[in-house]
Order: structure tokens, then sequence, then C-alpha cells
């Protein structure tokens, strides 16, 4: 899966844990769902620089960015 332009929503620390959920439109063809590209919403953990986390939450309609 590819996603353009990713944007960060929201940010949140637990202890050493950084985790941001993010939200990018994907290119078109790169997700199983038909149509028009789709905004893609997931959240990405980093603990110490690495990536521990990631989690994929159900597309939405439209961007969040201002």
């Amino acid at each position: 899966m590819v996603i353009r332009e990713p944007y960060v929503v929201k940010t949140e620390r637990n202890g050493p844990v950084i985790t941001y959920t993010v939200e990018g439109r994907t290119e078109g063809g790169a997700t199983e769902i038909p149509g028009e590209d789709i905004v893609q919403v997931y959240r990405a953990s980093w603990r110490g620089g690495k990536l521990v986390a990631i989690q994929f939450l159900e597309p939405k309609s439209e961007l969040n960015k201002p």
C-alpha cells in the first residue's frame, strides 16, 4: 500500500512509546477497495527510534487536513 502525503492528526505519548495517528490518500489501485483513491487512517507507534507497532484503521471519506 502506498499512501500519498501522509498527515499526522494526533500524537500520543505513553511512557517511552510515541504513537502517531496518520491519514493520507492511497495511490490508485493500491488497495483492494475499488473506485477512487481512499483516505487511509493508521496508527504508528515508535520506541527509541524504531517502529514497534502499526495498526490500520477503517478508511474514511475525506482528509481532516486543514
